[in-house]
């Protein structure tokens, strides 16, 4: 009778800690993006021109092409980013919210856990630049 009055105790508190609340992945902009389209008036696709954007933690972003297609907005090779100013918000299925600052330029910037869209100028109606992330 000891060792059932010990178990049923034990047994409950390993279902509590088994069955405790899903953990969100964590989201960030840190990582390898692959841009796949700019919308605005007209819709360019770059979803066949293999153009990585990687956000390293230093600070660092680097633009790679392999297809010889000019990126959107800024050269291939290294410029300098800040992600700032985050918050949560639930808008097509993205969960952050936050600007980005690349080189001198600022943006409005949405993440998921595996895509991410750029408003470009919205004031303007420039582009939504969207990007999945890189596996």
């Amino acid at each position: 009778m000891k060792n059932a009055n010990t178990f049923l105790p034990v047994l409950t508190l390993l279902c509590f800690l088994a069955c405790g609340e899903k953990q969100e992945p964590d989201i960030g902009i840190t990582g390898k993006w692959r841009l796949m389209k700019a919308e605005a008036m007209s819709t360019t696709d770059y979803s066949n021109d293999r153009i990585v954007y990687e956000f390293r933690p230093n600070g660092t972003l680097s633009i790679e092409t392999r297809s010889g297609t000019p990126p959107w907005r800024f050269d291939p090779g290294n410029h300098t980013y800040e992600f700032y100013n985050q918050d949560t918000t639930n808008w097509e299925g993205y969960s952050l919210f936050g600007n980005l600052q690349i080189n001198d330029r600022a943006f409005g910037c949405y993440l998921s856990t595996d895509k991410m869209v750029i408003v470009d100028n919205p004031a303007l109606d420039g582009p939504l630049v969207y990007f999945e992330r890189h596996r």
